[in-house]
């Protein structure tokens, strides 16, 4: 995908665009490669991408291996959630200012903010406003996102280090949010980000509970 992404900058959001939905099926067969270098996979992506565009081409290959990881993969102790990352995860979650109950023996309000119900503060049928939805989510978030951050901290001191996008990051903390922290690290999901087999690690999230 990062590889994608530089060789798209280097012509108009349009043409982009328009190159892209005209030949996905190829986009789809190269970037299931997997006896590719970096390298070659930066000239498949440029050979598609250009052959009608050369004059568009302002991407460097000889510089790809430098650009790609100072620009996208980065250690996954320095991110944090994206404004992206947010909203997605409002949209899904709906926002529900009455408490309420799924049976799961816990007490669920605002943007799926959950608690045991014998701890919880709140009570079935109580109502909050918007603005301390946004606190909740802003503090399930944080823990969530200093548990993945955690993480990759002690795959680093196991000798294990994974780069990462922010998309990546925030998948995690999606998910993180949603199973718990402990829930992520005992994934066969996150079991294959460990082993840098990133393809397999997002065949399995839509089957991760």
């Amino acid at each position: 995908i990062y590889v994608s992404q530089i060789a798209l900058s280097g012509v108009t959001t349009a043409s982009a665009n328009d190159l892209y939905s005209s030949n996905t099926a190829k986009f789809e067969e190269i970037a299931k490669e997997k006896d590719v270098t970096q390298k070659s996979l930066f000239q498949k992506f440029k050979d598609l991408l250009f052959s009608k565009h050369s004059d568009d081409v302002t991407s460097d290959e000889n510089n790809i291996e430098e650009i790609s990881k100072e620009t996208y993969l980065k250690d996954g102790t320095n991110f944090h959630v994206s404004q992206t990352a947010i909203d997605t995860i409002k949209s899904h979650e709906k926002l529900k200012l009455k408490a309420y109950s799924i049976g799961d023996g816990k007490i669920t309000i605002g943007y799926g903010h959950a608690e045991p119900k014998k701890k919880s503060k709140y009570k079935l049928g109580q109502t909050i406003s918007e603005n301390e939805a946004n606190k909740l989510l802003k503090a399930d978030l944080k823990v969530a996102a200093d548990g993945v951050r955690r993480m990759f901290s002690q795959w680093k001191e196991e000798g294990v280090d994974i780069k990462i996008t922010q998309g990546m990051f925030d998948a995690m903390v999606s998910i993180a949010f949603n199973a718990g922290v402990s829930g992520l690290r005992n994934s066969d999901f996150i079991d294959e980000v460990k082993k840098g087999n990133f393809l397999e690690a997002a065949e399995l999230i839509p089957s991760t509970r």
